[in-house]
Formats: C-alpha cells, sequence, structure tokens
C-alpha cells in the first residue's frame, strides 16, 4: 500500500506540473497579442535580438527547419494591417494571420510562435507564395496548376474579430471535438460527420474555395452555393493524419488546427500540410480559413510533433499495397 501511494502521489505531482507551469508563465491574452506583436515586427525589421527567443528556438517555414535569421528574417519586408490574432493562454500559443510583404510581393501568412516563461521557443510558419506547386504538382510553363492564393480578397474580407459573451461560449473539449469532426467527414467521405452550418464557408490562401455558386444542375451545396460538406467524395482521401490542436481561442470560440493530407496509395495529387482555423457558433462550424503547403512527396511533414513518417511510400511496398 505503502509503494502504491508514493506512485500515486507521483503521478498527481506530473499530471499537474503543466498547469503549475502554465500558471507560472502568467502569460494572458494581453501578454500573448503584445509578445506575437513583437516577434513579428521583429521578423519585419530583420533582427531576431529584437525578440525574447529561447537559446534553442525552432523555427519551420512550410514545414522546413530554418537556421535562427535565415528564411522569413530575410524575405519579409513588410506586414500589411490589421492582420488576425488567435490567442490561447492554456497552452502559451499565439497566432497571427494576414498578408506579409516579401519584397513588393504580397504573401498569406499564418504564423505561430510557442510561449514558456515569457520567451517565444517555437516559431511555426505556412506561406503562400504566387507560383508556388499545386496539389498536381509544379507549375506549369503557362502558369496554371499553381495554389489557389488571393491576398487581395483576404485584406478586403479577413476573418471577423469577436469576443463572444461568456455565457455563449462552448468548453474547450467541445470546441476541438467539432473541429475535429471535420477532418473525420473528409477521411471517411460522410458529410453526416461534419458538424458544421449549412451555409459554412471556406477561404484558402485568402481564396473562397467554399461558397462559390454551384455549376448549374448541381445540388451538392446549400441554396445554389457551395458549402464544407460540398465534394467529399473527390478528395482521394486515405486519412487526415497528423491532426494538432495547437490552440483553443476561447473568446472567440476558434480552434486553430494543424494537419495533414494523406492520399489514396497510387494517387496523383501531392499531401497537404496546413494551418486551419474552425470558426464556430451555435455549436457548429460556421467558417473555415487555411493556408496550405503541398510538399514534395519525400518531405517530412509537419516536421513537428512526433515526426510520424507520413510521405508515400512506393506502391509495392508494405501498408501501400
Amino acid at each position: 500500500m505503502r509503494f502504491i501511494s508514493t506512485v500515486l502521489l507521483g503521478i498527481a505531482i506530473a499530471g499537474g506540473s503543466t498547469n503549475v507551469h502554465a500558471a507560472s508563465q502568467g502569460c494572458d491574452r494581453t501578454c500573448l497579442s503584445g509578445l506575437l506583436d513583437t516577434y513579428m515586427n521583429a521578423v519585419a525589421s530583420h533582427d531576431p535580438k529584437q525578440a525574447p527567443l529561447i537559446i534553442g528556438y525552432r523555427q519551420t517555414e512550410n514545414a522546413v527547419a530554418i537556421p535562427l535569421g535565415k528564411g522569413v528574417w530575410q524575405s519579409v519586408t513588410g506586414l500589411h494591417a490589421k492582420p488576425s490574432k488567435y490567442l490561447d493562454p492554456v497552452q502559451g500559443e499565439a497566432f497571427w494571420f494576414g498578408v506579409a510583404d516579401e519584397g513588393k510581393t504580397p504573401v498569406v501568412v499564418m504564423a505561430r510562435i510557442k510561449v514558456e516563461d515569457n520567451e517565444i521557443s517555437e516559431g511555426e510558419w505556412y506561406i503562400s507564395r504566387p507560383g508556388q506547386a499545386g496539389m498536381q504538382g509544379p507549375v506549369k510553363a503557362d502558369g496554371s496548376g499553381a495554389i489557389f492564393s488571393d491576398p487581395a480578397n483576404l485584406e478586403k474580407n479577413p476573418p471577423p474579430v469577436r469576443n463572444v459573451a461568456p455565457g455563449q461560449r462552448l468548453k474547450r473539449n467541445s470546441l476541438q471535438g467539432i473541429a475535429n469532426s471535420y477532418f473525420d467527414a473528409l477521411t471517411e467521405s460522410n458529410p453526416e460527420l461534419m458538424q458544421s452550418h449549412p451555409d459554412c464557408f471556406r477561404v484558402e490562401n485568402g481564396f473562397l474555395t467554399a461558397g462559390r455558386p454551384l455549376a448549374a444542375g448541381s445540388t451538392d451545396g446549400y441554396n445554389g452555393r457551395s458549402n464544407c460538406q460540398s465534394g467529399l467524395g473527390t478528395f482521394n482521401m486515405s486519412l487526415v493524419g497528423d491532426r494538432r490542436f495547437l490552440a483553443v481561442d476561447e473568446d472567440q470560440q476558434v480552434v486553430v488546427t494543424s494537419a495533414i493530407f494523406l492520399r489514396n496509395a497510387n494517387g496523383f495529387q501531392r499531401r497537404c500540410v496546413f494551418f486551419e482555423l474552425f470558426y464556430i457558433d451555435r455549436n457548429r462550424i460556421s467558417q473555415i480559413y487555411s493556408v496550405i503547403y503541398y510538399p514534395n512527396p519525400g518531405v517530412p511533414v509537419p516536421n513537428w510533433g512526433h515526426y510520424y513518417g507520413n510521405w508515400p511510400l512506393p506502391a509495392n511496398f508494405g501498408d501501400a499495397k
């Protein structure tokens, strides 16, 4: 009994250590927002010393690890006004979503920072640039096949900034479960699994992909427009893998996720990896915003988390058969 009590006490202490550590950070929404602004301005100023980065800070851009001071620290020349920010003091995560300039070229950006003890330990970026490879692979000579991207539309129609009344907020686990229903519906090609409103729309890299007028005679949508459930059987999807629920902005009732679309064996579409925002209203998904990247077949993504191998296998190898 003495041994069991000691073990249980040890488990209780270990189980509570995360909450104690989180509380010791003392970084609330205002703190996270300020650190996020400091970080993004430091990037635009090309000076990592302006941000409180830990020794051992790690950063990826479109899933590739980048040395400190390289990548966006050199390429970003400006930040457009009024970005969207998503803050999670419980997990110490903050997200910046908007348009930045690389030289004179506007690009759609979603960036994540991890805050621990009021310092930034991680930076993770997804960037949609003109001419990036699309679902079918490299862009063709005539310019076709590139990713959908529309920075101007994102600036004209940004996600809403809101503060949902406390009495109307769902708990964190409910918000995560509703967001996960979208991934389950895609994996199973079953719209009944998706907890979304009939007029739910989706914006990818600033480009409206769900919410557009339906083709003549099509009924796969709502009130003449496609919605978040449209076309579920056309994705060539084996699994929405490596699902990460990185932040829950309880005030805004938004869940920030990352995942990978893994294709069926011998499929011709590339995997995609992304950050994705789920706005939740009245217990269902109402709006989705994402920044998506289509990596080369041999690249490990997302290059975070448990580092699972998920790149395509040869058709004659093991589980790929």
